[in-house]
């Protein structure tokens, strides 16, 4: 009972573990986003949403088997059996949003406002909307504060992060730009890399 409970918290923790690694150690892409009906489509790496999903799953598994265990073992009751199986369904969710979030969510760019899709929401922001923008450099991601208070996250580790800043300089209020000088100055860099990555491409073309 001890060494399951024991390996239990050890998956949680390389779980957790193993998201901040991913979160810090991923290098922003800098492939072109696809696009839809004019507008850019951002989407994060699947394969890292798929790998979380797979560190959400081991726990999931564990708890279920000791859950049974205790069950058939005849180790708790009614009571245990519900209190187990109700956690295990609580995981079991988690770990089916990680895997639907490495296939729906993404943000979609228009020219008068962002989109954010997940797993069950769908958001529209005005870019007129935003009144400041802020950067962290831990997370890798931008903060929006809107002006109704409310906020929006975007990372910089999108699929096409260097196209949606290109858009960003030019839709943004300048106001908002000149909340966070570090935010304007990774916009920028961000969208000089995806200029020359343009350039580059279109070289390789004519080549």
């Amino acid at each position: 009972m001890l060494e399951t409970a024991i390996a239990l918290v050890a998956l949680f923790l390389v779980m957790l573990g193993g998201r901040a690694l991913f979160r810090r150690s991923s290098a922003a892409p800098r492939e072109r986003a696809s696009t839809a009906g004019g507008a850019l489509v951002l989407r994060p790496l699947r394969r890292n949403g798929v790998m979380l999903g797979i560190g959400a799953l081991l726990p999931t598994i564990v708890l279920a088997g000791l859950v049974t265990r205790v069950w058939v073992g005849g180790q708790t009751g009614v009571p245990g059996l519900l209190l187990g199986a109700a956690a295990t369904l609580a995981m079991l969710a988690v770990t089916a949003h990680q895997f639907a979030s490495a296939f729906r969510q993404r943000i979609v760019v228009h020219d008068t406002f962002i989109e954010r899709v997940g797993v069950l929401t769908r958001r529209n922001v005005s870019w007129t909307s935003v009144s400041s923008v802020a950067y962290n450099p831990l997370q890798r991601w931008f903060y929006l504060t809107l002006s109704d208070g409310s906020h929006l996250w975007l990372s910089e580790t999108l699929r096409g992060a260097g196209e949606f800043a290109e858009i960003a300089l030019r839709r943004l209020p300048e106001g908002a730009l000149r909340a966070d000088p570090v935010a304007r100055e990774v916009l920028e860099e961000l969208a000089a890399t995806a200029a020359e990555g343009a350039r580059t491409a279109e070289a390789d073309q004519r080549a």
